[in-house]
């Protein structure tokens, strides 16, 4: 088996542990997956290495300065539901030691600044310290990583307000390559996700406190890869969450994943999911839900762009304690069109539409209702390489939200850009 096949492993880990979600609840289980092509991760971890050019020794340096998420949202559901800007920053270096071809410590020592123009009290600087290891030892890969970061996101599609977050991240996975085509793997982690709440109304600050929680993650399969391209995998996956606050939220799942990768030069499918079962850890606490639950993506490519489907089926914590969570199911098609003749621009448009389903009703002016919200959603980006090392994209969205409860009907109105870019020094 080449070491391209271990990037199934890494690119589902990638998605399981969290690859961000458009929403800001990063759970290390987020039934995502990632969009872009798999790439050889020893070849990516070479490249980095010489593209930082800044050395001392056997260390090199790599400095980093990112815009994040500079974004304006019209409207939230909270007592105080006026829109606001917020923007993140974040600036550091990365330090990268290769020893030999085989195994890559890195370290990131950065800080990031979050900014709102009329919430002062979310504006904060935290440091984002980040450790890794990786390494290719004979047939097996092994990556391991502790990092902690803070952003701005909305929380969820239940409640759109951007608010700061800072999640404290560890995991590990290895694969071990059996023959020439099977593969056998294992990871575990822990998230732990705190939602800053300063400057918010005390019964806004208490709902959105009531979602901060540590969750863990441990899994084990085995893969097989039918050609370089193609490969497939089964994992049985097991995850419990633990709430600071309400620990009547406390639960877990398990279930069976599968997933499956299929990468040519005009057509791109990569999917996972599977059927899981979420219980309470009281019993009692919640309903116990078992549903199926994952994500898919495919892409085309025609003459002059390239078409996209999607979707995702997903359970989210609530903010509202009538239901512990909600199911989101979405579904979506879009094109991608490259711009000019070099490819340094493009341009998307994307239609999504789904459910936010409830599984407990809830007293209204006509009687006990369980809730359920249609979605709509338009969405158009642009991306721009505008340098080797400097990015640039701006992502515009409006989403329609009909409700079988009137109160909850609304539309969302969201524009976010994000600037990023690594400087290169000069050195030897």
């Amino acid at each position: 088996m080449t070491r391209r096949s271990a990037t199934l492993l890494l690119g589902l880990t990638a998605s399981v542990f969290g690859a961000r979600p458009l929403h800001g609840q990063t759970g290390p289980l987020v039934d995502s997956v990632s969009r872009g092509r798999a790439s050889d991760p020893r070849e990516a971890a070479l490249a980095e290495v010489r593209d930082a050019r800044l050395r001392l020794g056997p260390v090199r340096f790599r400095p980093f300065v990112r815009l994040r998420n500079l974004t304006y949202v019209n409207q939230s559901f909270f007592e105080d539901a006026r829109g606001d800007l917020t923007a993140g920053a974040e600036a550091g270096v990365r330090a990268i030691v290769p020893f030999g071809r085989s195994v890559f410590l890195r370290s990131d020592v950065g800080a990031s600044y979050t900014w709102f123009a009329r919430n002062a009290d979310q504006r904060r600087v935290a440091a984002t310290p980040s450790l890794s290891l990786q390494a290719f030892v004979g047939r097996a890969t092994i990556s391991v990583e502790a990092q902690r970061d803070q952003f701005t996101s909305s929380l969820s599609s239940e409640e759109d307000r951007t608010i700061t977050q800072r999640v404290d991240t560890v995991r590990g996975t290895v694969q071990y390559d059996v023959g020439a085509r099977v593969f056998v793997f294992a990871g575990g982690g822990l998230q732990r996700p705190r939602y800053i709440t300063e400057g918010l109304l005390p019964q806004d600050a208490e709902r959105i406190a009531g979602l901060d929680r540590t969750e863990t993650f441990d899994n084990v399969g085995v893969g097989y890869s039918f050609s370089p391209r193609t490969r497939m995998s089964v994992g049985y996956v097991e995850t419990r969450s633990r709430f600071r606050l309400e620990p009547l939220r406390d639960g877990g799942s398990k279930g069976f994943v599968i997933g499956a990768a299929y990468d040519r030069t005009r057509f791109f499918v990569n999917l996972q999911g599977g059927v899981r079962n979420y219980e309470p850890e009281a019993p009692g606490a919640f309903p116990a839900q078992r549903d199926l639950f994952g994500a898919s993506f495919v892409s085309y490519h025609l003459r002059r762009f390239d078409a996209q489907f999607f979707g995702s089926r997903r359970r989210i914590d609530s903010i509202f304690t009538a239901n512990a969570a909600f199911l989101e199911t979405r579904g979506g098609v879009g094109a991608s069109i490259p711009l000019g003749t070099r490819g340094l621009a493009t341009l998307g448009a994307f239609f999504e539409g789904g459910t936010n389903s409830y599984s407990v009703a809830v007293e209204t002016a006509v009687g006990p209702v369980t809730r359920r919200d249609d979605v709509l959603a338009v969405r158009g980006n642009l991306a721009l390489h505008l340098l080797r090392n400097v990015s640039l994209s701006v992502d515009v969205s409006e989403t329609r939200y009909d409700s079988n409860i009137e109160a909850f009907d609304r539309d969302v109105f969201r524009i976010t850009t994000n600037l990023s870019f690594s400087i290169q020094l000069l050195g030897r």
